[in-house]
């Protein structure tokens, strides 16, 4: 990961790079700056994951330059470092969704725990950032065709409301039938009853959860729409002969 020291005193971006074996907590790369114009490219030219800013600082303050930050490199988690420690400029700070207040000189040990808060930060919106493109682009694999019958639209709808309750009636009423004709025509036309359908591409979009993500399975589960962990585990055994971790050892890329 990458941080990034603002600080108009060289001294005190020397003493924070000195105070902490970076490395041991995920930090590989450390960039400085001197003030909000000497950020901003660093900012444009690199994936800054973490940024801890001054606040008093030459041509812009640390909450000037935060807020440049929430608009154009909002995956940036920010830390504010100022000896400062007026409630007005927390205040400020946490409005801005600055993600810490540290007052100089932070101790070792504070500035490792938020350190640490803050690679977890930015781990938790990276998986949440994946995850939200998988499941774009798998409700695109799925449905990007253009539905053509009534079956086709109850199938397109139904993919994309996996992780919701799914009725029998809701899904017949998004296609103006009703239950017992929609029944007999899905049947007829794909072989297998509505809510086996359902339950089909639930157990389809678990695989694919299970082999592309790290995502836990009681989570994987809530995401297809069966909460209930055993119900989950009976269903996907049934459906693939193996336990989602099962599954998962085998199949994970």
């Amino acid at each position: 990961m990458t941080l990034l020291i603002v600080d108009d005193e060289p001294i005190i971006a020397e003493g924070l790079i000195a105070s902490l074996d970076w490395e041991n907590h995920k930090i590989d790369t450390i960039l400085t700056a001197g003030s909000m114009q000497e950020a901003i490219p660093l900012l444009l030219r690199y994936h800054i994951d973490i940024a801890m800013c001054d606040i008093e600082m030459p041509g812009g303050s640390g909450l000037d330059l935060i807020k440049w930050m929430n608009e154009n490199s909002p995956h940036t988690v920010t830390v504010i470092l100022s000896s400062h420690g007026e409630f007005t400029y927390a205040q400020q700070a946490v409005r801005m969704n600055c993600m810490e207040y540290l007052l100089k000189p932070a101790e070792q040990e504070e500035l490792a725990q938020v350190t640490d808060r803050a690679v977890s930060l930015v781990l938790k919106r990276a998986h949440e950032e994946g995850l939200r493109i998988f499941g774009q682009n798998w409700a695109k694999s799925v449905a990007g065709k253009v539905p053509e019958d009534d079956v086709e639209l109850a199938q397109s709808f139904i993919r994309s409301h996996l992780s919701e309750d799914l009725s029998l009636e809701q899904i017949a009423g998004q296609i103006h039938m009703s239950p017992d004709y929609m029944t007999k025509k899905f049947k007829k036309s794909c072989g297998m009853t509505v809510m086996e359908y359902v339950i089909w591409c639930r157990i389809q979009l678990a695989c694919e959860l299970l082999q592309q993500t790290s995502l836990p399975i009681n989570d994987v589960a809530d995401r297809v729409g069966i909460p209930n962990y055993t119900y989950f585990t009976r269903l996907f055994k049934r459906c693939t002969n193996m336990t989602p971790s099962e599954y998962r050892r085998q199949n994970s890329q």
